[in-house]
């Protein structure tokens, strides 16, 4: 049991290389705090490595990607709360559009940048045979500052062009969502509303390609993850490990795992 523990830690970690993931909303009483003596509120740090392969956006041809590497600070209260702020970095964002009446195919990519988030779960009810429901809501952000863009198959840098206008990613996220509580395995699905807005700008030889102000195409999405919790005896401080991986689909394609440990 000592190496499937060891095994699944590098799982988790190993995510950490590569749309807001949802994670566990119940996650507030899933291990165990010793930080403070009533235990009422705990304290967690957390990893999460968050691939956005494919997310829809309201213009002709339009997709954005993002690849994000983040650190979880989480409070959670009274086994039902967790309000958590994310710290990290998104990287390899690109953006998509058709633009102007020839329909020309633009691919704005944009520096790595500091990416910040808040957000809250919620335990709503659990019945006895480990059943519960939960909800969750968070915001996160972080600025497109343009590199590249590549009009027609021909890359431009930012040097090319006559003027262009970084912008920022912004997303909105509200889920529900069920999960079955066991011994060391909890898995859960839900529901969500979702919802970005992305930009893109720049003038090229006198002809300007505006994507900018773009929500997403679709908004309602569908996840289903698992969250391990090991707890296992003779292992110190197993019981304060979660991990947990994730997959985000219908209103976008994405992936994300991570590692979470509670003081």
């Amino acid at each position: 049991m000592r190496y499937l523990l060891a095994a699944l830690i590098v799982l988790g970690l190993s995510g950490l290389a590569y749309a807001a993931p949802v994670g566990l909303t119940s996650e507030a009483d899933a291990t165990k705090a010793e930080l403070w003596a009533d235990e009422n509120y705990g304290l967690s740090i957390g990893f999460i490595g968050d691939f956005v392969d494919e997310r829809g956006i309201d213009v002709d041809g339009g997709e954005f990607s993002l690849d994000a590497m983040i650190g979880r600070i989480a409070l959670s209260m009274y086994d039902r709360f967790n309000l958590y702020l994310d710290l990290g970095n998104a990287q390899d964002m690109e953006y998509t559009a058709e633009l102007n009446s020839q329909k020309v195919v633009v691919k704005y990519e944009f520096d790595d940048e500091f990416l910040w988030g808040i957000g809250l779960n919620a335990l709503i009810m659990r019945w006895d045979n480990g059943f519960e429901i939960g909800a969750g809501a968070s915001y996160r952000s972080a600025e497109m500052t343009l590199d590249k863009v590549t009009i027609d198959n021909i890359a431009y840098t930012r040097a090319n062009m006559d003027t262009l206008s970084d912008g920022e990613f912004k997303e909105w996220q509200a889920a529900l969502e069920c999960a079955w509580r066991l011994d060391f395995l909890t898995p859960y699905i839900g529901i969500k509303y979702s919802d970005v807005e992305v930009d893109g700008d720049v003038t090229y030889a006198a002809v300007r390609y505006d994507a900018s102000g773009k929500n997403s195409q679709a908004k309602v999405g569908g996840f289903a993850g698992l969250t391990i919790t090991p707890k296992i005896d003779g292992v110190p401080k197993s019981e304060q490990i979660a991990i947990n991986i994730e997959a985000r689909f219908m209103d976008e394609d994405a992936f994300n795992a991570g590692i979470t440990y509670k003081f």
